[in-house]
């Protein structure tokens, strides 16, 4: 019996470590931030970045450096490298606002559960209105575990009568598992 335990657990545990994590909404939370108003990406994009050379390629274009092609003549240009993850155990959620005026970075404020979903919020770090009306590009970048549960990302938004609500700006499935074997 004490053996049949053992294979049963260690099945499960497995079965857990394929899509990463135990699958509690609660553990998505960021492991490093990194957020500001400017970014080189003009438009709004959210990502969840699962892989290396994504990261990278994304970080590039964050920092605006161009992507020179192999076969061009052009001296290559240099290489911003992006910041360390591990994308075994993790993933980066990228959200870009593009251009906003008076809105200076998105900030982490929670994850909390629905339905199995982990649900991310964000706020907007608002700066004064000004004759001026600065424009930023915000956005947020969070290293974040990988638990293999859906996650669901809302920002804080203000309406036309000034009230506050989360809209949702972006869903993610949860990963799939791996398959073994043939």
């Amino acid at each position: 019996m004490f053996t049949v335990t053992k294979i049963i657990v260690a099945g499960l545990l497995a079965a857990v470590n394929m899509h990463g994590g135990t699958g509690d909404p609660l553990k998505v939370k960021p492991i490093q931030t990194m957020s500001g108003g400017d970014t080189k990406f003009n438009m709004p994009l959210v990502r969840l970045i699962q892989a290396q050379s994504v990261w990278q390629e994304l970080w590039t274009m964050h920092k605006g450096a161009a992507l020179v092609e192999a076969d061009s003549d052009k001296a290559p240009a240099p290489i911003i490298k992006a910041p360390e993850v591990d994308f075994e155990k993790n993933q980066v959620l990228v959200v870009f606002g593009g251009k906003m005026p008076n809105v200076q970075a998105y900030e982490y404020v929670k994850t909390y559960a629905k339905d199995s979903v982990a649900v991310i919020q964000l706020s907007q770090s608002m700066v004064p209105p000004s004759a001026d009306r600065p424009v930023f590009h915000p956005y947020v970048m969070l290293v974040i575990p990988k638990e293999g549960v859906p996650i669901d990302v809302e920002l804080d938004s203000i309406a036309k009568d000034g009230s506050h609500f989360w809209m949702r700006i972006a869903g993610f499935s949860a990963p799939k598992e791996k398959k073994t074997g043939t």
